[in-house]
């Protein structure tokens, strides 16, 4: 005879359905943490461009599509400049700062591009001085925001992460 029997047949499907229902769980958990870490680096990619603006003296642009984030800075000092000259990549040593988005996410600023000014100060695209806050919105099964707001010194910046949406862990 060849083949399983009924029995080994239903015995290793009870063991399938065991190994799922105890790996899902961990599954579902790692697609959150590998959501929050990435708010994590985005965040760190705000802030090192705030930094980078007020070490260089010039405008620093974060430049937000729905994929990927990259980073410029103007070549000459001034309010006004726009941002033309890729920022390299600390991480990888290429020539262009490039974050790309996991797959399954969308991210959406709600003033692009996002300057700093030469003091670390968020500019608006005709070079002034912002006074709204601005908001880069993570989308996917839970929804992430760094709100990006001026406070009364001009050169710091108070970055908030929230996180709202069902299953979100506190």
């Amino acid at each position: 005879m060849k083949g399983f029997t009924y029995v080994e047949f239903v015995a290793v499907c009870l063991l399938l359905v065991i190994i799922v229902t105890i790996s899902l769980p961990k599954l579902s958990i790692n697609l959150s943490n590998n959501r929050l870490g990435f708010t994590d680096q985005l965040r760190g990619v705000v802030l090192s461009a705030q930094k980078t603006a007020i070490a260089t003296r010039r405008n620093v642009c974060v430049n937000v599509t729905a994929s990927s984030i990259t980073l410029k800075r103007a070549a000459s000092a001034g309010a006004s400049q726009t941002c033309s000259i890729d920022l390299p990549d600390p991480m990888t040593g290429s020539n262009t700062f490039s974050l790309n988005l996991p797959v399954g996410l969308a991210l959406q600023l709600t003033s692009t591009p996002l300057i700093f000014g030469a003091q670390g100060e968020p500019l608006t695209n005709s070079g002034v001085v912002s006074t709204t806050n601005n908001q880069l919105v993570l989308s996917g099964t839970q929804n992430l925001s760094i709100t990006i707001s001026q406070t009364n010194d001009m050169v710091r910046l108070r970055l908030r992460v929230s996180i709202a949406g069902p299953g979100t862990m506190p």
